[in-house]
């Protein structure tokens, strides 16, 4: 485990915990606030996304078919118990899931098929940029890992290419060419400085510390083209500066703080997923005491509670859902294996040679 990357996991899930604490606050106190910049956690999440991929398949064999079965067992099961959830929801009261208004798309939300409607959870539009970044990477693994990562970036950029020179205007086309997926393209750089062991410390403290200021100074944004500059880059830089310093990290998560970042970052996926779930049922409980007019309390009582949330959802279920799935997994590998065995030993014994 690379300590780095679960503080980072924990700050991008966080970011997004509190944009979204902002934002609700903003519809019960109705004074319409909202905090952009808490967004830029997810193009962290797709600069982490870009190198993870990169490093567990470093000097490994893997088919492209084990690859993509790995991702989605990893990453379906959860979205679509949770979906489900959602669905229960939506059919008693649409109004609570799209609470935001738009139309909401049953189907594809669990396809992750992005056709401009909204999912039964919002946030699981970034998994659909996900799957579209790990078909790409699952194309390239028959190459050597050079040209893996050479391949895959290329074919990243020529689909920016043609969304930049086409403008589509189809929403899955639309998708398809967005500037976003060339922040995968930036875990992949950051792959290739940190697995470079001559880089100096000084090198890797200047480039978070030019992330960060960076992260500060420039202007907030909404759109692709805009997040890729003033967050991507930015976040590129402190991502592959503080990995790089994975052993100063490391020694930094014994403390309390640490731990508790490491543990925020095991639980990332389930807090992206269930903070939504935490903050709606949060949000009536606020409504009833008064503070939604305290902004600053309101949020941090919201944010609380989609942090024990997601920890719980993480603990209780994605734990046990994952275990599950592999555990049945295994047991019908074991099943076939034994059936082919017997199969070849049954061969052995019936078949006759012409004398």
């Amino acid at each position: 485990m690379l300590y780095s990357v679960q503080v980072l996991r924990a700050l991008a899930a966080v970011l997004v915990v509190v944009c979204h604490a902002v934002h609700r606050q903003g519809q019960i106190s109705g004074t319409g606030a909202t905090w952009e910049f808490g967004g830029s956690g997810v193009d962290l999440f797709f600069i982490i996304s870009g190198f993870i991929m990169c490093h567990v398949t470093m000097n490994r064999q893997i088919t492209a078919r084990d690859f993509l079965k790995a991702r989605v067992l990893r990453i379906v099961p959860l979205y679509w118990t949770l979906s489900l959830v959602a669905l229960a929801v939506f059919l008693v009261n649409p109004a609570v899931v799209n609470s935001s208004g738009g139309t909401t798309t049953i189907v594809n939300s669990f396809t992750l098929i992005p056709t401009g409607d909204k999912f039964l959870i919002q946030t699981g539009w970034t998994l659909s940029y996900e799957f579209l970044f790990y078909l790409v990477f699952a194309v390239s693994l028959s190459l050597p890992m050079n040209g893996r990562l050479a391949s895959t970036c290329a074919a990243l950029i020529a689909l920016v290419a043609g969304g930049v020179m086409l403008s589509p205007s189809n929403p899955t086309l639309k998708f398809v060419t967005s500037p976003l997926l060339l922040e995968f393209v930036m875990g992949i750089a950051a792959y290739l400085y940190v697995r470079e062991e001559s880089r100096p410390l000084p090198l890797s403290v200047a480039l978070v510390v030019v992330g960060i200021v960076a992260l500060v100074v420039m202007p907030g944004t909404s759109t692709a083209d805009g997040r890729v500059i003033s967050y991507g880059l930015p976040f590129m830089m402190v991502f592959a500066g503080l990995v790089r310093m994975e052993l100063l990290v490391r020694a930094a998560c014994e403390t309390i703080a640490g731990r508790l970042a490491t543990a925020i970052g095991a639980a990332s996926y389930s807090l992206y997923l269930a903070h939504p779930f935490a903050l709606a049922a949060a949000a009536l409980i606020v409504k009833r005491t008064g503070i939604q007019h305290y902004p600053v309390l309101c949020v941090t009582v919201l944010v609380a509670s989609a942090l024990v949330a997601g920890y719980a959802c993480f603990s209780l279920v994605e734990v046990n859902l994952y275990r599950w799935i592999k555990s049945a997994s295994r047991k019908r590998t074991a099943r076939l294996s034994d059936a082919v065995h017997g199969a070849v030993e049954q061969t052995k014994t019936t078949q006759t040679w012409p004398q």
